[in-house]
């Protein structure tokens, strides 16, 4: 069950007419954070007007051919309700038990969901870690408007990323 809502948070924008609401799809910023990887929505003016409730984090790996999830969370357990973050509020990766380890030069493609005024939204970056002074680092992945085209070049990834 969680597979199939791992491949739902990450084939719906992918799916999604163009007349989706403004703002539904959204960036989500990687960063390295006391020694582990955090992950935040994008800090807009909507998100500090009213913070978005969080329904779900997954990270997959990205292949030439193939997608595979690597690791999900759904919120909130058991009648909880579902957590509000802002901006500032980082989700960290290390503090969850069971976490495979991610490793340096392969693609990861990170998906939240979450909800705004009973509006869904889903925020997304691509990422690598790559190996610097004998640590990992978190490298996210911006698009290349003039190439078209993610720009794994950092990566050390040798074959096309979607």
């Amino acid at each position: 069950m969680k597979w199939l809502f791992f491949v739902f948070l990450i084939s719906t924008p992918l799916l999604a007419s163009c007349n989706t609401p403004k703002g539904r799809y959204q960036s989500a910023v990687i960063e390295d954070s006391a020694g582990g990887l955090c992950f935040k929505i994008e800090d807009t003016k909507e998100a500090r007007r009213k913070n978005p409730a969080i329904s779900g984090v997954g990270i997959g790996e990205q292949h030439s051919d193939h997608f595979e999830e690597i690791w999900l969370v759904l919120f909130p357990p058991a009648g909880i309700p579902e957590p509000v973050v802002s901006p500032d509020v980082c989700i960290p990766y290390e503090k969850v038990k069971s976490l495979p380890k991610l490793q340096p030069h392969k693609a990861y493609i990170l998906s939240i969901t979450g909800s705004l005024d009973g509006v869904a939204r889903f925020y997304s970056a691509k990422f690598c870690m790559i190996e610097q002074n004998g640590d990992l680092r978190v490298q996210q992945v911006t698009f290349d408007s003039k190439r078209k085209l993610w720009n794994w070049d950092k990566c050390g990834i040798g074959y096309p990323v979607p």
